[in-house]
């Protein structure tokens, strides 16, 4: 986010070392000020990242005439370098999504007050993972516990239901022994939210959930809802009551199931969601939102790819957004991505064609 910052420093003739120190003392500045401002921490990772971002924005600005009118041999290894960058990014969202779930000193909380989420009006009556209890407090069997939820397990959540909450309240969470949320069931408003901790957590990446829309919706104020959750091999899988939540519908694909379980996955097109997650954004423009991330993705490719050889660029990346689900069964093939690439890689060829008119052609 500070690269717009950096590319600004640029035009005002800054070089990257100096653009690196002074985005590196505002980022510090911010994440000092964080100090003071409830649900927010200051992370020493913020600051490089964004220190690195201001850099990188006023290299961008120097290389600007090279970037928007390289000449042949540099607009090969620049389509070569950004489709190499593209498909990694794709590629990497199911590693940044794998679980990463501590071992050692596990606890179960029941409707927890944590400052960072609201609370639960509700009460749980009961839970467990297979054959194994989680009661409310310190779980005595925690590495047969993590051993199971890796396992693709079932957890029994019984509970009175509460009213629906602002915010996303936690029904039932796992901690390990340095407090830090593994494994959470909420709600948020009247969606379900499932979610868990993320190898991506640890590169100070966000974390996406999965969500049941309006699941809450049927449930009144003091009903026993029973809710069983399987996670995390073959994506989350949930059912309510017995039932699939109005409305819903199992995708395709994935290992059998009962008609009424949902199967919950993550578009392959949302990387974006890795770099900032605003849950209810994700949730009402979700879609949209991979259409533009993977539209400026690939907008270079018209920029630097010859047009006879740009749909083949173009179906590479809808290939790996439609395949890698295939492989990675935590993600679902993405049509909205893929329409993205396109209008993406359309768009960068009609800004090479408006820039290089009436410019002498190098390329």
């Amino acid at each position: 986010m500070f690269v717009p910052f950096g590319v600004a420093l640029g035009a005002t003739g800054r070089g990257a070392l100096l653009g690196l120190a002074i985005g590196l003392a505002a980022s510090l500045g911010i994440e000092l000020a964080q100090f003071s401002i409830p649900d927010r921490y200051p992370t020493l990772g913020d600051v490089l990242y964004n220190g690195f971002g201001t850099s990188a924005g006023v290299t961008l600005h120097a290389w600007r005439r090279h970037l928007l009118r390289p000449d042949l041999r540099a607009a090969r290894r620049l389509t070569v370098a950004w489709c190499t960058l593209g498909i990694a990014l794709v590629l990497g969202t199911p590693l940044a999504l794998a679980p990463q779930l501590t071992e050692g000193g596990w606890s179960a909380r029941w409707t927890p007050d944590l400052a960072y989420l609201g609370t639960y009006a509700g009460e749980v009556i009961e839970a467990s993972i297979d054959t194994i209890p989680l009661r409310d407090g310190a779980l005595a069997a925690s590495a047969s516990v993590r051993r199971a939820l890796l396992d693709g397990a079932r957890i029994e959540v019984a509970f009175v239901a509460g009213r629906a909450p602002e915010r996303l309240s936690p029904i039932l969470g796992l901690f390990d022994g340095a407090e830090r949320e593994l494994f959470l069931i909420g709600v948020d408003d009247r969606d379900l939210v499932i979610r868990y901790r993320t190898e991506g957590l640890g590169l100070r990446l966000g974390r996406p959930d999965f969500r049941v829309p309006d699941a809450t919706s049927r449930w009144m104020v003091g009903d026993t809802v029973r809710l069983t959750v399987a996670a995390i091999r073959h994506g989350v899988r949930v059912r309510v009551g017995g039932a699939r939540p109005r409305g819903s519908a199992a995708p395709a694909g994935g290992p059998p199931t009962s008609p009424d379980w949902e199967i919950l996955r993550i578009p392959s097109a949302r990387a974006w969601a890795l770099l900032m997650y605003p849950d209810r954004l994700a949730r009402r423009r979700g879609q949209w939102l991979d259409l533009a991330w993977m539209a400026l993705l690939a907008l270079p490719l018209g920029l630097w790819v010859a047009p006879k050889w740009l749909p083949l660029a173009a179906s590479a990346w809808m290939a790996a957004l439609l395949i890698v689900p295939g492989v990675a069964v935590i993600l679902s093939p993405s049509g909205w991505g893929c329409a993205g690439v396109a209008a993406g890689a359309f768009a960068g060829l009609a800004a090479r064609m408006w820039l290089r008119r009436g410019a002498p052609t190098r390329a």
